[in-house]
C-alpha cells in the first residue's frame, strides 16, 4: 500500500472486507456525526490515523479496532510518550512518485521561512516559467496542509484593505505547519477513549 496519506475512507474500505468491519465503520460515521465541533472533530480523526499509520508501519495490514491486541496498544502508548511524529513526513517518504515533494519537506523543515527564490535555486529552477510553476505547486502543498507559508492570503487582504487581490509569489515565506494535537501522553490516553467509542 503506497499512499501519500492514509483517509478514514481507506481504513473503511479495508474493514469492510474483515468481519464486524460494517459494523465499526457505520459505528466510527455515527461517532463523528455526533461531534458539534470541526476542530473537535480534526482532533479525534488525526488521533485515529495516527493510531492506524502506526498500526501500518509495524504489521503492514489494517484491522478492525477489536484485533488490536494489548501489547500492541502498550507499545503505541510508548512509542506516543516518546515521539511526536506527523504523519505528512511517514506518507512522503513512502510513495516514491512524491520523493521531490519530500526533499521540499525536509529542506524547509531544516530552512523554515525559505523564500520562493531560496528554494528555486536548491531544486534548480531558474527560468520565470519554471519559477510560476513550481510556485503553483507550492500552493497546492501548502492546500494540502503538507506546508504553511505566511502571510496568508486573508492576512495580505487585510492589510490592503480587503481588496481581493492575490500576494505576489516572492512574498511567500515557506515552514513546516505546526499541527494542533495534544502532547504525546495525552494523545495515548485521548485513543483509548476514541477506539472505546467505537467498539
Amino acid at each position: 500500500m503506497n499512499r501519500t496519506e492514509l483517509t478514514l475512507g481507506q481504513i473503511g474500505e479495508v474493514w469492510r472486507l474483515q468481519p464486524r468491519g460494517e459494523q465499526f465503520t457505520q459505528a466510527l460515521l455515527s461517532f463523528f456525526r455526533s461531534l458539534g465541533s470541526h476542530d473537535t472533530l480534526q482532533t479525534y480523526a488525526f488521533a485515529i490515523l495516527q493510531l492506524f499509520a502506526w498500526y501500518w508501519q509495524r504489521h503492514r495490514s489494517l484491522v478492525t479496532p477489536d484485533r488490536i491486541t494489548r501489547g500492541d496498544a502498550a507499545e503505541y502508548n510508548r512509542w506516543l510518550r516518546t515521539r511526536d511524529m506527523q504523519l505528512t513526513r511517514f506518507w512522503l517518504e513512502r510513495d516514491p512518485e512524491r520523493q521531490r515533494d519530500l526533499q521540499i519537506y525536509d529542506f524547509i523543515g531544516k530552512n523554515p521561512g525559505s523564500s520562493l527564490e531560496q528554494l528555486s535555486r536548491r531544486f534548480g529552477i531558474y527560468t520565470n516559467e519554471d519559477k510560476v510553476r513550481f510556485a503553483s505547486h507550492l500552493a497546492c502543498l501548502v492546500k494540502r496542509r503538507i506546508l504553511a507559508r505566511t502571510p496568508t492570503i486573508a492576512e495580505y487582504r487585510r492589510e490592503h484593505g480587503g481588496a481581493i487581490v492575490e500576494p505576489p509569489d516572492d512574498l511567500y515565506r515557506y515552514t513546516i505547519p505546526m499541527i494542533k494535537t495534544p502532547a504525546g501522553p495525552d494523545r495515548a490516553a485521548n485513543v483509548g477513549k476514541n477506539l472505546s467509542a467505537i467498539s
